[in-house]
């Protein structure tokens, strides 16, 4: 976080649709198991806003921006 999203580079490490898959295919083996992954569940949410926003191709950082933008604030390491 510290060099990427915090320092506002949101070029594309780990993309986001590359997250949502996993994050999926992961959901679809604990629920064909038979276990409860509520965080799961909350991490794949906030994946398809991304996707929905039109972040699928950013890093997966960019989730941040998802948080950032309701409440107008700009969450950025300070330089120097």
């Amino acid at each position: 976080m510290p060099k990427r999203p915090l320092a506002g580079d949101f070029s594309p490490g780990f993309m986001m649709k590359l997250a949502h898959k996993d994050c999926r295919l992961a959901l679809q083996m604990t629920e064909s198991l038979g276990v409860s992954a509520p965080v799961g569940r909350a991490t794949l949410a906030s994946l398809t806003e991304g996707l929905d926003r039109g972040l699928a191709n950013d890093d997966v950082g960019a989730l941040l921006k998802l948080r950032e933008q309701p409440v107008g604030v700009e969450v950025r390491l300070a330089k120097g």
